[in-house]
Parts: structure tokens; sequence; C-alpha cells
């Protein structure tokens, strides 16, 4: 992955309220990064469950518990107009958390297509 498109992945993550401190930032980083930079990787989340897995010495499970509290946690602590920026219309009330593969496929689409000046 490019330093860019890293940057990229920390800068929306943390306007996105999900801290480092949480375990599921580090998974969601590293599948944000292989969903945005590999038009070959599988889609469904599964399978980005089990690399993400295996990349870090520990089950799928896990990996899939640790990015749904990463993502219900930090959504309550989101800069709104970025969320908003990102998921505008995606979602159906502002009192909706988008699902764990819904969140992850938009800001690999995101990821794929921003640049740094955007965030």
């Amino acid at each position: 992955m490019s330093e860019n498109a890293d940057l990229i992945i920390v800068k929306t993550l943390l306007h996105l309220g999900i801290s480092p401190n949480v375990k599921g930032y580090q998974y969601l980083r590293y599948i944000i990064g292989l969903r945005s930079q590999k038009s070959d990787c599988p889609i469904n989340t599964s399978s980005l469950y089990a690399k993400a897995a295996k990349y870090f010495g520990t089950n799928s499970s896990a990996v899939e518990r640790a990015v749904r509290h990463a993502i219900k946690t930090g959504w309550h602590r989101r800069d709104i107009a970025i969320a908003n920026k990102i998921f505008f219309c995606i979602m159906q009330s502002k009192r909706d958390i988008p699902s764990n593969s819904l969140f992850i496929s938009v800001l690999a689409e995101y990821v794929s297509f921003a640049d740094d000046d955007n965030i």
C-alpha cells in the first residue's frame, strides 16, 4: 500500500471517530487498505476477515467482533460533516450505524478515489 493511501485511511478513520487504541482500528486499516488497492481482492467480508486474521495471528470471528466494536464506538464520536461526505445518501437515518460490510466497502471506494487534500 502506498504511503498516501495509508495516510488517507488513517485520517479518515480518525475523522470517523475510530481511535488507534481500539483493536478494530488496526484490522480496519489493514482490510480497507487491501480492498482499496487491489481490484482482485475479495468483496465479501468473511474472506477479508480471514486474511486479516491470518496477518494478525488471530481468528476471523475475533476480527469481525473487533471491527464491529470499532465502528459502533467510533460512529458516536465521528465528525458528522465528514461522515455525511463519505456516506452521503447511503444511510437511512441519522441514527443508523453502518454494517461492517457497508463501512468497509464505502471507505475502500472513498480511499481509492480520494486525495490527501480532500480529507
